[in-house]
């Protein structure tokens, strides 16, 4: 729960990067994220995907979305 982080914490909200070595994967751990209510905290991308000239690029995968979305744009929940 979002309130008891920043009560025990002092934070705001924050990003899980999870990078795995191929698509199977990801779509199994997204699954798995999914059904445990892990929702747009969790960002999912394949090793391949991730390189320092695209880390910005629609590679991510949001727990309980279906578009990728890009890490640091605006637009980015």
């Amino acid at each position: 729960d979002s309130m008891l982080f920043r009560a025990r914490i002092g934070g705001k909200a924050f990003r899980v990067l999870i990078v795995v070595p191929g698509p199977s994967r990801l779509h199994a751990l997204k699954r798995v994220v999914e059904h445990e209510g892990g929702q747009r905290m969790f960002w999912l991308a394949t090793l391949p995907d991730v390189t320092e000239q695209n880390i910005d690029a629609p590679i991510w995968q949001l727990a309980g979305e279906s578009q990728p979305a890009r890490l640091f744009s605006e637009a980015t929940p």
